[in-house]
């Protein structure tokens, strides 16, 4: 798993968590990083956060065929974000899905 670092991503990410009504307990237990930290972070940008833990949400595991090209461009952006690809590739899927942006991004 990678180290947490605050990013315009990971700031969406607990934006997100948060209006889903995640306490800060449960943000930090999924973004890999301390309660506290997310308090701060939360603090800092206005975000409010639920007063009481609310169950995770469950994590889907599931495996995609790409094309080589593809995977290694994937391959360089993760390295580049200090991600795995898998990692990558879950957070791109979480961030479409999100902001409904499926038209957007399919209908090109």
């Amino acid at each position: 798993m990678s180290t947490f670092r605050l990013s315009p991503d990971t700031l969406r990410q607990i934006r997100s968590y948060a209006n889903n009504h995640l306490d800060a307990a449960a943000i930090g237990e999924l973004m890999n990083c301390e309660p506290s930290t997310i308090r701060n972070i939360c603090n800092h940008h206005g975000i409010t956060l639920a007063r009481h833990r609310t169950a995770t949400p469950a994590l889907i595991s599931t495996s995609v065929d790409l094309a080589t090209p593809a995977m290694d461009r994937i391959r360089a952006e993760a390295a580049r974000r200090g991600y795995k690809p898998s990692e990558l590739i879950a957070r791109v899927a979480e961030i479409v899905a999100e902001d409904m942006m499926f038209s957007a991004i399919l209908d090109r």
